[in-house]
């Protein structure tokens, strides 16, 4: 294997701290693009992850996903480019450029950044899935909410302290508090000594606890051993009769809103990874990872500027030109169809939308692409009047009892199964309480997008809200001020039994062409914050080394 295509462990490429000298401390003296702009302040409150303009206690709209334009040029870019025709010669031609202005697209325009990328994002604000609102002074997310925090060994550490993530970050609790109908359930695990037990094994015994990303052939020799079944079937041999009742509840209710999956759905592999990483110390921001958005633009306004971050940029095709550059065309906010010449594309959105842009990919990435079953969320965030103590940063509601229920009755039964506060450890005079609704289902997204939705998730969340939730709390129904909601048609990747074993992650996560680099949540199908920023980690160098590379071999 060639070292440009050598694929690093988890565990190495978290402690290359030689390494990531390389790209996140040798940049630091070069010149900055365009005019100086200090902490970008203006330009994150208008085009960053938070949006504090709101008017209204609740307006009657869903927010998250921009999707309709997407879906009108994506679906028919042929159609699109027919009405307004692709410019003769790219506007300019630059190292490289990042498609996809979530925490895999910053992170990678960060540590690229002496390269000046520029950063694609599609929707109005950066961020992602990672967005966060406003309401009376309050910062609350509406979409992704927490990280694990890193081993001060890793890559991982240096980047989130050199980006100031660390330092800004609160502490939580864990998410060890269960709502039951009699309140809330501190210290639930306590009565559960089997999975804790099992749970210590994995933090003790690196064998018992499969690194994922990982090449190394050991590791993945594990990884692949729990790949052959699902979570629900290694619970079950593992715990017997103790995985039943509540204890099975949570971990559903869990996985549900961590993959948008049902335990017996998932790989034991991808399951138990993030179980067992729910024990380490957790991380947040009232905003969600908005707060780790916010974090990026800071460092990434002063070396790029803003005309290097556009956001409504909607990317219509990427493909190869004559001088092996390669043409990167999209929309913009006013319409104008225009286009980019790179040497390096940096792939910073999902595969499905890969597979819409880039033409003549290969059959078996289409494939491995065709395989991947993305899942949709809901994301409640209640205005309340008054302080309340939470006394926890998030809890998992119940519902003992439907252990046997098809997952998709289930769900639609249980609604909101998982309360982050977004006012915990707040000097706050008001409460928001931010209430999730994963879809663990295919048909989710036809639901949530579906004409009347808005009026019928307002509907049943106040039903549970006032028959289910404020009551064990102790809250007044007269308190609410509002409600805020928010959709999020595909952002988790399901890690389904097999993925890892049949290598379809590894056909996923592979460069295309020599120089356009995948750098996502879905390489691995693991959807979280730091498979995002660990693979920008992994991927900067080889991106660096091909800019440099290409740039020798063309003529003078």
């Amino acid at each position: 294997m060639s070292e440009s295509s050598k694929l690093y462990t988890r565990r190495e490429v978290l402690q290359l701290a030689g390494a990531l000298t390389l790209y996140l401390q040798g940049c630091s003296h070069s010149k900055t693009a365009g005019p100086e702009v200090g902490s970008g302040l203006g330009f994150i409150e208008n085009f960053g992850p938070v949006n504090s303009t709101l008017g209204t206690d609740e307006p009657e709209q869903f927010f998250g996903d921009h999707f309709t334009r997407a879906h009108e040029a994506l679906w028919n870019t042929t159609g699109f480019l027919a009405k307004k025709p692709i410019p003769e010669n790219p506007e300019a031609s630059v190292p490289v450029v990042v498609i996809g202005g979530g925490i895999s697209g910053l992170t990678s325009a960060y540590l690229l950044r002496d390269l000046k990328p520029y950063v694609l994002e599609q929707a109005p604000r950066f961020g992602g899935n990672s967005q966060g609102q406003s309401w009376r002074g309050i910062r609350y997310s509406i979409g992704a909410a927490y990280f694990l925090h890193p081993e001060e060994s890793s890559a991982l550490y240096k980047l989130m302290k050199d980006t100031g993530v660390l330092k800004s970050a609160l502490t939580a609790n864990g998410s060890h508090v269960a709502l039951e109908s009699t309140g809330l359930v501190k210290d639930f695990f306590s009565k559960f000594p089997r999975f804790r037990a099992l749970i210590g094994q994995y933090e003790s015994n690196p064998q018992m606890y499969p690194e994922i990303p990982t090449q190394d052939l050991a590791e993945r020799k594990w990884v692949d051993q729990f790949d052959r079944r699902s979570l629900h079937e290694y619970l079950q041999k593992e715990l017997g009769l103790e995985f039943a009742g509540n204890l099975e509840s949570w971990i559903e209710h869990y996985c549900w809103s961590s993959f948008g999956a049902s335990t017996k759905e998932l790989s034991a592999a991808a399951g138990m990874n993030f179980l067992a990483a729910e024990f380490e110390r957790v991380l947040f921001f009232p905003q969600g990872n908005a707060g780790v958005v916010e974090c990026l633009l800071r460092k990434l306004m002063p070396a790029l500027g803003e005309d290097r971050l556009v956001s409504e940029a909607l990317v219509l095709q990427v493909t190869r030109m004559a001088n092996r550059n390669w043409n990167v065309v999209f929309v913009d906010g006013n319409q104008r169809v225009r286009s980019l010449s790179a040497e390096s594309v940096v792939m910073a959105c999902p595969k499905f939308v890969v597979g819409k842009i880039i033409p003549k990919l290969e059959p078996a990435r289409l494939k491995a692409i065709g395989q991947i079953r993305y899942r949709s969320y809901m994301v409640t965030n209640v205005l309340i009047d008054g302080k309340f103590d939470f006394e926890t940063y998030d809890a998992f509601v119940l519902d003992k009892g439907m252990s046997a229920t098809a997952t998709e009755e289930r769900a639609k039964l249980a609604g909101n199964t998982d309360i982050v506060s977004a006012t915990y450890k707040a000097a706050a005079r008001d409460t928001v309480l931010t209430l999730y609704q994963a879809l663990p289902y295919d048909s989710g997204r036809t639901e949530i997008f579906a004409q009347n939705a808005w009026q019928e998730m307002r509907e049943k969340t106040k039903r549970q809200l006032e028959s289910q939730i404020l009551p064990v709390l102790g809250i007044a129904p007269s308190r609410v001020r509002g409600m805020r909601i928010a959709r999020w048609g595909h952002p988790m990747p399901v890690p389904a039994p097999g993925v890892f074993k049949n290598r379809i992650v590894d056909t996923l996560h592979a460069p295309f062409g020599d120089s356009v680099f995948f750098v996502h949540q879905d390489n691995w199908l693991l959807p979280s914050l730091e498979t995002a920023m660990e693979e920008a980690i992994r991927w900067a160098p080889e991106i660096r080394k091909r800019v440099g590379k290409l740039a020798r071999q063309k003529p003078s």
